[in-house]
């Protein structure tokens, strides 16, 4: 079963996590990755059995507007819901909001 933290996982999660997805541009430097998500307003961490599989991470005022930045899923755990309960917890979470943007690159 797949549970949902905020936390923010360890510099070495990211780093596997964002190379399973080719996420090359974060992952040529895995202290600034670290760093960035750390300083996120917001991170939520999907995890089985104590493994990162998923992450979803906020930059925003927490008043007016909401950036969901990065949402992030293994390929291998991809199309089982995962990316939609962290959208959905982020959403939630930013629901006093008025604006929430989707940011891709």
């Amino acid at each position: 079963m797949v549970e949902l933290v905020e936390t923010v996982p360890s510099r070495e999660e990211l780093l596997s996590l964002y190379e399973a997805n080719e996420w090359r541009a974060y992952t040529i430097d895995p202290d600034g990755l670290h760093r960035g998500v750390g300083n996120s307003t917001y991170v939520v961490a999907a995890r089985e059995e104590g493994a990162l599989v998923g992450l979803a991470r906020v930059v925003s005022d927490d008043h007016t507007i909401m950036y969901l930045q990065d949402i992030l899923v293994l390929p291998s755990h991809q199309r089982r819901g995962i990316g939609r309960r962290l959208l959905e917890r982020c959403v939630e979470r930013f629901a006093h909001c008025r604006q929430k943007v989707l940011m891709t690159d």
